[in-house]
């Protein structure tokens, strides 16, 4: 509708405007022409849809003028506007609130055009209604507001990352890698804050995320340090998403560190249950070597008195000597496997050799597994992985006695076990099947819940597969299961390979011949007797050694003599071998560096503390008397760095 149609005509816009109107109306769009050369501006035209849009007529709005339709507020902050350059985006395009003639405020969208009519400004006004808009926003805010306040309160860890760069941390998940807020971390690389040995796993599978979109199935577990400085375990369960076009990833991130202090403390427990099933068939493989080699002592303890005048015997002497050898080597290795099953720590990894480490368990459960079924092994050639073979050996342990166990009346004239190794694409891949009962369908799908077992009371605990998932899960591996009724299962547990093809190098023994090093003066300190008094019969052909039964009396020949080497047994009463080394380096310093420490059974977390920090080198009971050979030749080669006071 027009506001002045002759003025308009007199002014020789008529018919302009009166298309613009028809235009703007059938356009869904207020349209008003307002001239702005004095105050307050005077509308000189409203089409229809703008006055409906504002509830008052036309004849209404020319008498308000546009601060009368305008809010309060609005008022003020839009009096000004025919000021604004024409330059500034500002004065072509805003939004207002309006009072509509009902009492109802409205936002409108408005479009601003400068105009000259009759050497008049003017403007031409195109608005429309915004309020729908408004409630999307008004929705969308509340939305992200609410959002917000969820993620920063939630007491996990939520990050949104570009590729392997940090876009966004809620507060918890940035005291998770050590950032005083979450600020902080934005824009850098997410693997900086994890354990080195845990940066390059976590990148691999970041890449697989973006490359793939598809979630993994399972969550993954990583290192990092916490804010307090503590170290943590973090869970992390991450999905691909798309944010402005581009993909990018949300992770949920929760602090796993106390559930893996239980599951290690369930694990200490399942390894002691994981004995006691073994101990019987670990008795009989220690005393079946053990019963010949007393025998052959007997035998020798008997016989070798007689050998002066029967120097023909002599050749049937060394026979009973070496068979007494190879029982006591097939002692130390059943106790060296119990010893390394037993030991808990699994801190330090790195490349493993599975066939290694399954072989190791075999040797465990071999004579409880061949009272029952055949053991069939299946080997092909594969790369390393990374990982701890403590902790690998424990999970193959396991599977194993499961194996034996599906067989209670098993007989290995038709009952199998079949262990296979074997490489995929970036993987290597253990199964272990057997020919059991098989294990029912409905209840394959809780043999992983902690305490649930098929087992009958008092064979299970029902916690060994619960761990060994734990174990390989943080190996970053996977545990499958297919089973038949009647029939037996398979257990398929896969690692990804690692990236080196070297296994850690070992020390070797490499003995020389007695004649190519010089003669020491060796130490050795055993509060066994008969210990120190046999390494003296073995080593006196290569040096002059002398021998202490307690950490005093070592202390006392120290004093007095200029030792190459000090052989010292790391566990003794009164004052240990950790006692007497802190007693040497305070009072004979570089003495320390001479020392050889010896054990017999797992280390103390103390003793392994210790050691860690030191360069000293470490030889197990039962000894490997050529690598005792190789180290005390090495000592005795090097130069003294200090010599005691009073050293003869």
């Amino acid at each position: 509708m027009s506001l002045s149609s002759s003025k308009l005509e007199r002014l020789g816009g008529g018919a302009l405007f009166e298309a613009l109107r028809v235009a703007a109306d059938r356009s869904g769009l207020g349209l008003a022409l307002i001239f702005v050369d004095k105050d307050p501006p005077e509308i000189l035209l409203l089409n229809q849809y703008g006055s409906d849009l504002l509830g008052y007529s036309a004849e209404e709005v020319l008498k308000l003028g546009p601060w009368g339709i305008l809010a309060p507020e609005e008022g003020v902050r839009r009096r000004d506007a025919a000021q604004v350059p024409k330059s500034d985006p500002a004065r072509h395009h805003f939004e207002v609130n309006v009072v509509t003639k009902q009492g109802k405020r409205l936002p409108v969208d408005v479009t601003l055009s400068d105009v000259e009519i009759d050497s008049r400004r003017a403007l031409v006004a195109f608005f429309r209604d915004a309020s729908e808009r408004w409630r999307a926003m008004s929705a969308l805010q509340e939305s992200e507001e609410r959002f917000r306040l969820v993620v920063e309160g939630a007491p996990d860890g939520v990050a949104i990352l570009n590729g392997p760069r940090i876009r966004f941390l809620n507060p918890r998940a940035a005291r998770m890698l050590g950032l005083p807020s979450s600020e902080a971390g934005e824009g850098r690389i997410i693997t900086e804050f994890l354990h080195p040995d845990d940066a390059q796993a976590c990148g691999l599978r970041i890449r697989q995320l973006l490359e793939t979109g598809k979630p993994h199935r399972d969550a993954a577990e990583y290192r990092s340090r916490s804010i307090e400085g503590d170290e943590l375990t973090v869970e992390i369960s991450a999905i691909p998403i798309e944010i402005g076009g581009d993909r990018a990833i949300v992770a949920f991130a929760r602090d796993v560190t106390e559930r893996k202090a239980i599951q290690g403390r369930l694990a200490e427990a399942e390894r002691l249950t994981a004995l006691g099933v073994l101990s019987a068939g670990v008795a009989h493989e220690i005393n079946n070597p053990l019963a010949y080699v007393l025998l052959n002592l007997e035998y020798l303890r008997r016989e070798l008195p007689k050998l002066a005048n029967q120097p023909d015997r002599i050749d049937d002497m060394m026979i009973r000597v070496r068979d007494a050898c190879h029982g006591a080597e097939r002692v130390a290795t059943i106790v060296r496997d119990l010893r390394t099953f037993a030991r808990g720590d699994d801190s330090v990894r790195g490349p493993v050799d599975l066939r290694d480490v399954l072989e190791a368990a075999i040797t465990i459960v071999g004579n409880t597994l061949n009272q029952r079924a055949r053991l069939v092994r299946d080997y092909a050639d594969t790369p390393l992985v990374d990982g701890n073979p403590n902790r690998l050996e424990q999970v193959f342990l396991n599977l194993l006695l499961n194996a034996v166990q599906a067989m209670p009346n098993g007989t290995p004239a038709k009952d199998e076990i079949r262990a296979r190794l074997r490489a995929e694409p970036g993987r290597v891949v253990v199964e272990i099947e057997d020919t059991g009962e098989g294990i029912p369908d409905p209840l394959i799908s809780r043999i992983f819940e902690p305490f649930f077992s098929t087992k009958p009371v008092g064979v299970g605990t029902g916690l060994g597969l619960p761990i060994c998932r734990s174990i390989i899960s943080s190996h970053h591996g996977a545990i499958e299961v297919a089973s038949e009724v009647g029939r037996g299962t398979t257990f398929r547990v896969s690692f990804p390979a690692s990236s080196s093809n070297e296994l850690p190098v070992k020390r070797a023994s490499n003995r020389a011949p007695v004649g190519d090093a010089p003669r020491g003066r060796v130490l050795v300190v055993d509060d066994e007797e008969a210990v120190g008094n046999t390494l003296r019969l073995v080593l006196q052909s290569e040096h002059d050694v002398d021998v202490a039964i307690s950490a005093e009396a070592a202390l006392a020949r120290i004093a007095n003599v200029d030792y190459d080497a000090i052989v010292c047994d790391l566990m003794m009463p009164v004052m240990t071998g950790i006692d007497l080394y802190e007693a040497v380096r305070r009072s004979y310093p570089g003495s320390e560096d001479r020392m050889i420490f010896m054990t017999g059974g797992t280390l103390i977390p103390q003793s392994r503390e210790f050691l860690a920090k030191l360069q000293n080198p470490l030889i197990a009971k039962p000894f490997d008397t050529d690598l005792l050979r190789t180290t005390l030749r090495r000592l005795v080669h090097l130069p003294k760095s200090s010599r005691p006071p009073g050293a003869t």
